[in-house]
């Protein structure tokens, strides 16, 4: 259908089918020249304006970018915020149930990197906070300070009932930061206030990374006269306090910005743009700004600054440019056919290659041939090397459910929805005692090792590993899709897990390496199954109690099957999903940690012969 195509347009035109080379000699020598030599002409002509107007499309193209990323990093710090609040003003998690709500806060501060700590402040007056600490993310529950600050905001989040930014405040072992503020009712009654942190050293080193053509002097001011974010700030700043949590732009210690508002400075504003010029020593500075509104009660200004002969240089480089364009255009249309013939199968193989990327079949795309041309055999190595970087970065995210979501259309437009799934934990028993005596480089290799032992499994029976955590894996069953036979499937790889471990065991007896262990946990129910994060980074995946008792029942086995090498139990909802296909025996009724009265539990058992792909 592709390669017919071409012919059918062509007859549409009156012509006959005509080579990339014809068609390149005929578009560039007959239409690009001439309106390339006009648009040269109209370029040189506009490039003689005063540097003023020069500078206003700089100001909106450069400023348009630095606002659009800096509000696009703050306002992912609501998407974590509306979650706990909506669960919360759902009915869905009680704000005093610990061991719902730590896990939840935990898992959103992990996924918002922007975010410093997350709080949830209830009427009663205790608050939940999640917070990062030597790498890792923690939770308590205390009460909350008797502060004026804390008691105005609790009381204008019941009264407005809006989501605000508050303004910034200095912490002792925190700095300074700002704070988002969602409050949260339930039925009419206000229940408490959800916050998320964004510390000021965070924000500045965000902002020093933004990369600009004009060099890396931005900064963020907040009621003009305050420094809120600037890569000096990316270290602790000394002689901050709750009475003074941000430095002014003459305490900061950069002498640019220290001029900022010297002089008659409202004399230099641009005539075009928002900005204005500044001296300082003898060299004139361009400071460009813009208000960044709608996340304090102060007005937030963002800008950067740069030497004023920065323009003259690019005037200078754009005339230049031209004229270096204007000849090679020229040379270019003189060589267009025979360019032409060699463009013709690097594209062709370019196009193949895309289409095999596209469909992510990572494993089949065809390595590009280098090329007499420049720019292809360019466009091939990057190419290659593209395919090259997805195949590493396919190794740290699911590839079964990235292709399932893939099928499904749009992801963005994918809702979060209540569903019956079966969750698989697996743990490796005593793992931290084992690594006491490996090296880096072992454990490495041990875990590695194991993890694809266990994922094969998994994947051999439809399932999708969700996430690695540590040296335990978490797994789904019906989380993208419906499947009536999730818990039989689940209940298989556990077996699959079971006979792939013994026979890897005696193969690391014979080599004298000690035997491991697992402890497998199976549970079917209710989850909320969506995508989960912020607008810049999803993770699709599901929350709810059903994996909380798939890990206790994993945590059991330590119990009820310490002496087996792969002790697997499963929920009696599992147990009567699996139906008669595989033997469920039952151990009783046990307490599962955080969890009120005794459930049932069962383990499951069968011969390696009983497991075939797709068939019991």
């Amino acid at each position: 259908m592709a390669a017919r195509l071409p012919n059918r347009r062509a007859s549409m035109l009156g012509f006959g089918r005509l080579s990339m080379a014809t068609y390149l000699g005929i578009g560039l020598g007959g239409v690009v020249a001439p309106a390339l030599g006009l648009l040269l002409w109209v370029t040189l002509t506009a490039m003689f304006k005063n540097t003023t107007e020069l500078l206003s499309d700089k100001s909106r193209i450069f400023l348009g970018s630095l606002s659009a990323q800096t509000s696009q990093y703050l306002d992912a710090t609501l998407a974590p915020v509306k979650v706990v609040a909506r669960e919360v003003a759902n009915g869905r998690i009680d704000p005093r149930d610990d061991e719902r709500m730590m896990p939840l806060m935990r898992t959103l501060l992990a996924a918002s990197p922007q975010v410093t700590a997350m709080a949830f402040f209830q009427a009663d007056g205790t608050r939940i906070t999640s917070f990062r600490e030597d790498g890792d993310v923690q939770s308590n529950r205390e009460p909350w300070p008797d502060r004026p600050a804390i008691r105005a905001a609790m009381a204008d989040a019941e009264a407005t009932g809006k989501t605000a930014w508050g303004p910034p405040i200095n912490e002792p072992f925190i700095g300074t930061f700002v704070n988002l503020r969602q409050p949260v009712f339930r039925r009419g009654d206000f229940i408490g206030m959800m916050t998320a942190v964004i510390n000021v050293q965070v924000l500045s080193g965000f902002l020093d990374g933004i990369e600009t053509e004009i060099g890396q002097n931005a900064f963020i001011l907040y009621d003009r006269d305050y420094v809120l974010a600037h890569r000096q700030l990316i270290e602790p700043f000394p002689g901050l306090d709750r009475n003074r949590p941000l430095p002014t732009v003459r305490e900061l210690g950069d002498p640019v910005l220290a001029q900022i508002w010297e002089g008659a400075w409202e004399e230099q504003r641009l005539r075009a743009g928002t900005g204005h010029t500044a001296e300082l020593d003898g060299q004139d500075y361009l400071f460009l700004y813009a208000p960044l509104s709608d996340y304090a009660d102060a007005p937030w200004l963002i800008g950067s600054y740069f030497p004023e002969d920065t323009v003259d240089v690019q005037f200078e480089r754009m005339i230049a440019s031209s004229v270096i364009a204007f000849v090679i255009v020229l040379l270019t249309i003189a060589a267009t056919y025979l360019f032409g013939r060699v463009l013709r199968k690097p594209v062709q193989n370019l196009a193949l290659a895309a289409n095999a990327v596209r469909d992510l079949d990572l494993d089949h795309v065809p390595k590009l041939p280098p090329s007499h041309v420049a720019e292809l055999d360019d466009a091939g190595r990057a190419f290659n090397g593209m395919v090259g970087a997805l195949k590493s970065f396919s190794l740290y995210v699911p590839k079964t459910l990235v292709q399932r979501l893939m099928a499904r259309g749009d992801v963005t437009d994918i809702r979060s929805e209540v569903r019956t799934v079966t969750v698989l934990m697996t743990d490796i028993v005593g793992f931290t005692a084992r690594a006491e005596h490996m090296s880096a480089e072992d454990t490495a290799a041990f875990l590695n090792a194991h993890l694809a032992l266990v994922s094969a499994c998994i994947e051999a029976e439809g399932g999708v590993v969700d996430k690695y955590m540590g040296d335990a894996v978490m797994a789904l069953w019906g989380a993208l899709d419906p499947e009536p036979d999730q818990a039989l499937r689940a209940a298989r790889a556990a077996l699959r897990i079971k006979d792939a471990l013994a026979n890897d065991n005696r193969a690391g007896r014979k080599q004298g390496s000690e035997p491991v262990h697992v402890r497998i946990g199976i549970h079917s129910g209710q989850v909320v199954a969506g995508n989960i994060g912020a607008e810049a980074r999803m993770n699709y995946t599901v929350v709810g109690d059903t994996v909380n008792i798939a890990q206790r029942l994993e945590a059991l086995g330590k119990v009820l099957m310490a002496t087996s090498e792969t002790a697997i139990l499963i929920s009696a909802e599992t147990a009567k999903a699996v139906g008669g296909d595989i033997d469920v025996q039952p151990l009783g009724r046990h307490e599962l940690k955080g969890r009120t009265g005794a459930a049932e539990v069962y383990t499951i058992d069968a011969p390696s012969a009983e497991i075939v792909d797709d068939k019991v």
